[in-house]
C-alpha cells in the first residue's frame, strides 16, 4: 500500500470531510485453516430496516502469545451508546441526538467454545466480555456467539443516523489485543481512533431491505436479491478492523488506479455525487468569505480521490475529452481548492489540508508549503502521529529556525537515524536547546 501524504498550502471555521471506503479485491474462499497466523472472523449479519441487528459471529483464535491462556476478552464497544455509556463529549450530545437521547448496545448469548457451552462474564461498565477457555501456547480454539443489537438513533459511528444512514463500526465483539502478557482491555473513547487491535480476516454475510446498498471494509464478493432481502457476501482479509455502512440511497462509483506497477480498485460510496461536489464548491466559497472578512479558516479535504471522483461523476468529464483532458477536468475542482489557500493584508488566512495517496502526491507538491509522509510501519506499531520524518518536508524550513536548530536539524539528518531513532530522541530531550546541544 502506499503511503498517505498530508499537504499543507498557506498559513489556519470551516472544515469538509470527503471520505471514500477502498475495497482490494478478494475471491470467495472457504475460511483459512486453523494454523492461520491472524484471528479469523465469520460474520452473518442480519439488519431488520429499522434499528435491530442480529448477529452470530465465529472466531477463529491461535493462541501465538507466548504463553498460557485461561480466558479470552473482547470489547463490546456497542454498550458505549447504553445508557450512561461514554459514546460523544457531553457538549456533542445535542447534535448528535438529533431527535433526542437514542440508546443502543449489544446483547451476547449462547457462547460457546469449540462447540460446547462456555462460561462467559460481561464487565461491570459492559465494555468486556470475558470467555473462559484454555489454551496453550499454540492451539486453537472456535468461539461462537450470537448477539442482538439495538442500534441508536444518532449522528455518530454506529447508529441511525439523521440521514437514515446506518453505520456499524466496532459493532461485534471485538478480540482484545494481547500484550506484555495481558489482554489489552482499553475502554471505548469518544474522540480519535485510539483502538487497539491485531490483524484479521473477515467473512461476512449480510441480509438486509433489498432497497439496502452496503459499504464495508474488503470487497463485495456476492450481492443477489433474495424475496424482499438482498443476500451479501463480503471478504476482507489481513485488515486492522471492519466497518459496515448501509443506506438506500447510496450510489457506488468503481475505478483503479496504479500503485507499484499493480491495480488497486477502488469503490466509492456516497449518497449523491452532485451533493458531494457541490457541497465542495460552497464550502470553499464560505471560506473565501470568511477569509474576507479578517478570518483564520481552515479547509479539510480527506480524500483527494473521493472528491476527484465525485467531480467525475458530476458532470466534469465527457466522452470527447482525450485521456489527458479529462484527467485535468477531473481534478480541476480539487485543484482550485488547494491553491485558494493564502494570507492576506487584512489579517485573515485560508489553510488547506488535503490528504491523498503518494501515486498522485506529485499534483500537490509544487503547490504545498509541507509535505507529510505517513508511515503504516509506524502505525502498526501503535507509535503516533506516525510520521515518517525522513521524507516528510516543509519548503523554506529555514524560515522557521534560528540559524542555530537550523544546523542541528541539518546535523540531525546526516546522522541518518530511523524513525524510531528519531522519535526517542525527541523523548528523551524535552528543548530544542538540548537537542542543539547534543547535534550541534
Amino acid at each position: 500500500m502506499k503511503a498517505r501524504k498530508c499537504f499543507w498550502s498557506a498559513a489556519a471555521a470551516c472544515v469538509v470531510l470527503l471520505a471514500a471506503l477502498v475495497c482490494c479485491c478478494a475471491c470467495d474462499r472457504p475460511l483459512p485453516s486453523p494454523n492461520t497466523p491472524v484471528p479469523v472472523y465469520d460474520l452473518d449479519i442480519t439488519f431488520d430496516g429499522e434499528n435491530t441487528v442480529l448477529l452470530r459471529e465465529e472466531l477463529l483464535f491461535t493462541n501465538r502469545t507466548g504463553g498460557s491462556l485461561g480466558s479470552l476478552s473482547l470489547h463490546l464497544y456497542a454498550n458505549a451508546y447504553a445508557e450512561g455509556g461514554a459514546c460523544c463529549l457531553p457538549e456533542e450530545r445535542e447534535d448528535v441526538y438529533y431527535n433526542g437521547e437514542s440508546f443502543g448496545g449489544i446483547e451476547v448469548y449462547d457462547v460457546e467454545i469449540d462447540g460446547s457451552s462456555a462460561e462467559s462474564e460481561i464487565s461491570a461498565d459492559g465494555g468486556i466480555l470475558s470467555v473462559a477457555c484454555r489454551l496453550d501456547e499454540g492451539d486453537t480454539a472456535t468461539l461462537t456467539l450470537n448477539a442482538r443489537i439495538t442500534l441508536p438513533e444518532c449522528n455518530a459511528r454506529f447508529g441511525v443516523t439523521q440521514s437514515g444512514t446506518v453505520n456499524l463500526t466496532a459493532f461485534y465483539p471485538v478480540l482484545c489485543a494481547h500484550r506484555n502478557g495481558e489482554w489489552r482491555e482499553d475502554a471505548y473513547a469518544p474522540v480519535g481512533d485510539p483502538f487497539l487491535s491485531d490483524i484479521s480476516s473477515f467473512y461476512v454475510t449480510l441480509d438486509a431491505p433489498s432497497e439496502y446498498v452496503a459499504a464495508a471494509s474488503g470487497e463485495v464478493t456476492s450481492s443477489s436479491l433474495r424475496g424482499t432481502e438482498r443476500h451479501t457476501e463480503i471478504t476482507a482479509e489481513n485488515v486492522r478492523d471492519f466497518a459496515l455502512f448501509l443506506s438506500p440511497d447510496f450510489e457506488v462509483y468503481v475505478t483503479s488506479a496504479q500503485a507499484d506497477d499493480k491495480d488497486v480498485r477502488v469503490a466509492y460510496y456516497h449518497t449523491g455525487d452532485g451533493d458531494a461536489a457541490r457541497t465542495a464548491r460552497l464550502a470553499a466559497e464560505h471560506a473565501k468569505r470568511l477569509l474576507e472578512h479578517g478570518r483564520n479558516v481552515v479547509l479539510l479535504v480527506d480524500n483527494y480521490s473521493a472528491l476527484a471522483a465525485a467531480c467525475r461523476t458530476f458532470g466534469e468529464q465527457t466522452e470527447r475529452l482525450s485521456s489527458r483532458e479529462r484527467a485535468e477536468a477531473i481534478f480541476s475542482l480539487p485543484q482550485r481548492i488547494f491553491g485558494a489557500a493564502r494570507n492576506t493584508r487584512e489579517g485573515g488566512s485560508l489553510t488547506v489540508f488535503v490528504s491523498a495517496d503518494e501515486a498522485i502526491a506529485a499534483q500537490f507538491s509544487s503547490a504545498a508549503n509541507c509535505v507529510i509522509t505517513l508511515s503504516e510501519r509506524l502505525a502498526a506499531q501503535r507509535i503516533f502521529p506516525a510520521f515518517d520524518l525522513q521524507k516528510s518536508e516543509t519548503k523554506r524550513e529555514e524560515a522557521l529556525f534560528s540559524e542555530e536548530e537550523y544546523a542541528a536539524l541539518t546535523a540531525f539528518r546526516a546522522r541518518g537515524l530511523t524513525n524510531v531513532e528519531l522519535l526517542e530522541a525527541f523523548k528523551t530531550y524535552k528543548t530544542n536547546a538540548e537537542l542543539i546541544e547534543k547535534y550541534k
